[in-house]
């Protein structure tokens, strides 16, 4: 591939990182276009090809956890894969009837917590496409999402305190890095208390 498809074809990889450097003027050049008119649609373009990609893993993955287990559902939204499973594991040595579904975006953990019904919701603060406090927010302004307890994660410090204190979904904040006892007990007291009594103002 040569040019713009050669370009398109680098930015798939998984591992592809992207810097830019001063060429010599004889440089040969296959792409005659600026990098802000060139990068931006084809970096949204495959954004949404990974989005429908995952799409159907999402759904198998939730629908597989909900067949084999009948404990409480608790949704983690975290942007870091490496948490993810940290805390996926964590849980599922805790208690193997925990049904845990994992979003890796506030927008993918938004529909889910809407779809589900979870009985907690382990949150970070600091997410790729929206900060927790909106995300509390967005849960508290659905009735169907108001009442779920929040558990915050963050090692932002200031703003998980200050997140905690604002919005009355969040019953916990855990500050990161955490222990998997300190994680466990959290989701326990978080679990015990249920339900919020009624949906928070």
């Amino acid at each position: 591939l040569v040019g713009v498809p050669a370009l398109e074809e680098m930015l798939a990889w998984p591992a592809a990182k992207i810097s830019d450097e001063e060429l010599p003027t004889e440089a040969p050049r296959t792409i005659d276009a600026g990098c802000d008119d060139l990068l931006l649609p084809i970096i949204r373009r495959l954004a949404e090809q990974k989005k429908k990609d995952s799409s159907p893993d999402v759904t198998a993955g939730v629908a597989a956890a909900a067949a084999t287990k009948d404990g409480p559902k608790i949704l983690v939204i975290d942007d870091t894969e490496m948490l993810l499973i940290f805390v996926a594991d964590i849980l599922a040595s805790a208690d193997q009837s925990f049904q845990i579904i994992t979003a890796s975006s506030a927008v993918q953990g938004i529909h889910l917590a809407t779809e589900l019904e979870p009985d907690l919701i382990l949150l970070d603060y600091s997410l790729v496409d929206m900060t927790g406090d909106k995300v509390c927010q967005v849960l508290l302004d659905n009735e169907l999402t108001a009442r779920i307890p929040v558990l915050m994660m963050s090692g932002h410090l200031t703003e998980l305190a200050r997140t905690a204190e604002a919005y009355a979904n969040v019953v916990a904040a855990l500050p990161k890095p955490f222990l998997s006892g300190a994680l466990i007990n959290e989701v326990e007291k978080a679990l015990a208390g249920g339900r919020l009594p009624k949906a928070p103002a």
